[in-house]
């Protein structure tokens, strides 16, 4: 019996959850179930000496309710599988899932009555037999999960070196996920002293992504290719990252460190393609993808009434409870330990004393501050080798838990509480680049701020100022059916420092796309640029009719990362000014999945 419960609690219900949803975890199956073996032979010991100690009727008690737990969970994780959403921050009604509540809190008040009320015939009659059939099913399950797994290299980010920069030259792109153009607008017009931060920068007002979801667009941004569902997406990456449009594999082919620091879905982890790519098994033991692995894991396979507590607001119950000193105080400093030594005699500002602008309990709650954090106070220069390096920031992405304060809130999701978030988004990144700064590498530095697509709540609106229209024109009356659900989803904030580069953040209303990001740090760094799609965005007029491709899905529609294929995306053409309705063409094509052609 203790076999039964501690291998589907320990066990199973992890790798349940990592085999279904492995693009969205930076470790393997397998060293999952190495992290777990040991974890899952002391609760048995545990459990094992506990009935060995226990006599008579307590002993027959607990052997039962550990049957019927082990059964309710394997029932609630299998059978009793609700919709709850994407679990990405959008609003979970757990109001309106009552009934939800009452079903699953019956059933489990109904088994564990039974345990108790019958403990002696279950012992006698059902619980032996029964356990070995529960195993045996829950084994020839995870079996058949792991035989029909796509497959993976067993490469995943280093980030020894993190924040170590170059003496010579660095290359820096930030994603700040899911901030809307639109909504930067709107806040350097309520306060035109944001401008300042972006010292040197060029604002490309009319941009769009090529998807409006960070697993396609992130391969966008960095190769400047479009996903179209004909092959499996993992094929698709690895493909992607490997041809000549590649720029992570560009930097890694002509000497640079080519780093990137984000090994979620929309990446491929390859020592052919970055510097630091290295084993699964040398970093999955300080992952704390593994605490989240395991929230999942639990949400899962508890009744609807505890789920909102493990959820906890997305900070979710396991990750904030045993993660918050090691992700304040000691990851970054970890990060940089391999770089130690490598170049003497350059800046290193973990040698000062640590600099603080945010409180414990924000720290501990924002993955925002913590980014933020880390380059404060462990950036150094430590290379001479140039450099480049790809960071991923939580940016404006829902939940809005953020005030521009850097304070930690609960906010009613609006246009109000969105804009004072990217105030606070701004700031950090206002952070950041001061510790590029007072590295000495800002100036000689090519930095790119750029959203991977834009918000999909309504309160993201497009808002487009009457200034603006003056420029531009008017949204006009278009058939809802010949328009994206939402357009601001595809509407990305895109800023570029040029080497060098100061003064005043200017505006430019060129049309460009986020695919073109790599065909402008090519040409920026002087290289033959002609094996990039797109146009350098220096290189584009503001007033040239040019059209942008747009490849566009609905959310709910959308599979788990761990699918092969998409959803149906729509094919649109943005021609002019990307934020007015009657700039958005449908091209009347879609790219279905392959396996329904």
């Amino acid at each position: 019996m203790a076999l039964l419960f501690c291998f589907t609690v320990v066990i199973v219900a992890p790798l349940h959850v990592h085999i279904t949803n492995q693009f969205e975890f930076v470790f393997t199956s397998a060293d999952l179930f190495k992290q777990l073996l040991p974890i899952s032979l002391i609760c048995v010991a545990g459990l094992t000496l506990l009935l060995t100690l226990l006599r008579g009727n307590a002993r027959r008690v607990v052997l039962s309710v550990l049957f019927m737990l082990s059964l309710l969970l394997w029932l609630q994780g299998n059978l009793l599988v609700w919709d709850y959403g994407a679990l990405d921050g959008r609003d979970i009604d757990w109001v309106g899932m009552w009934y939800l509540g009452l079903l699953d809190g019956a059933l489990w008040l109904l088994g564990l009555g039974l345990a108790v009320r019958y403990s002696s015939w279950m012992t006698h009659n059902l619980v032996n037999i029964s356990s070995v059939f529960l195993i045996l099913i829950q084994c020839v399950s995870i079996y058949s999960g792991l035989s029909n797994q796509p497959p993976v290299d067993r490469y995943r980010v280093d980030e020894r070196g993190k924040y170590t920069f170059s003496s010579q030259q660095n290359v820096i792109l930030i994603v700040v996920d899911a901030f809307q153009t639109d909504v930067f607008q709107e806040i350097i017009d309520d306060d035109p002293a944001l401008k300042d931060v972006f010292d040197g920068f060029v604002y490309f007002r009319n941009a769009v992504s090529g998807f409006r979801q960070s697993y396609p667009s992130i391969p966008n941004i960095l190769t400047a290719t479009y996903f179209d569902n004909s092959k499996p997406m993992w094929d698709y990456l690895r493909d992607a990252y490997l041809s000549k449009s590649s720029l992570p594999k560009f930097f890694n082919d002509n000497g640079y460190k080519s780093e990137v620091y984000e090994s979620k879905p929309g990446l491929y982890i390859n020592p052919a393609v970055i510097t630091n790519a290295s084993p699964s098994t040398d970093y999955v033991q300080a992952s704390s993808d593994i605490l989240y692995n395991l929230d999942v894991a639990l949400f899962r396979y508890i009744p609807h009434f505890l789920k909102k507590l493990v959820y906890n607001n997305q900070l979710w119950f396991l990750s904030y409870q045993f993660s918050q000193n090691s992700s304040i105080t000691n990851t970054a400093g970890n990060a940089n330990k391999a770089a130690d030594g490598e170049t003497a005699g350059y800046i290193d500002l973990s040698k000062r004393p640590a600099k603080t602008h945010f409180t414990e309990d924000a720290l501990a709650k924002l993955s925002n501050l913590r980014v933020a954090n880390h380059f404060i106070n462990y950036s150094k220069v430590g290379y001479e080798q140039p450099v480049f390096k790809y960071f991923h920031m939580l940016g404006t992405h829902l939940p809005i838990r953020m005030t521009h304060d850097f304070q930690y809130v609960e906010p009613e999701r609006s246009r109000t509480s969105l804009k004072d978030l990217s105030v606070g988004v701004v700031g950090l990144v206002d952070l950041i680049l001061g510790s590029f700064r007072e590295l000495g590498i800002f100036d000689n530095a090519l930095i790119i701020v750029t959203a991977d697509h834009g918000m999909w709540t309504k309160v993201a609106e497009v808002k487009i100022p009457d200034y603006l229209t003056q420029l531009h024109g008017e949204s006009g009356s278009i058939a809802r059916n010949l328009l994206p659900e939402r357009i601001g989803t595809a509407l990305p904030l895109v800023l570029i420092k040029r080497i060098g580069a100061q003064g005043t953040m200017r505006t430019n209303d060129a049309p460009i796309a986020l695919s073109d990001i790599p065909r402008t740090v090519v040409t920026e760094l002087g290289f033959e640029a002609s094996s990039f799609p797109g146009k350098s965005m220096f290189n584009v007029p503001e007033n040239e009719t040019r059209k942008r491709l747009v490849h566009y899905s609905t959310f709910a529609q959308n599979p788990a990362y761990s699918e092969p294929f998409r959803s149906t995306m729509t094919e649109f053409i943005v021609e002019g000014f990307s934020w007015l309705d009657t700039s958005w063409i449908k091209t009347g094509k879609t790219y279905p999945p392959a396996s329904d052609k």
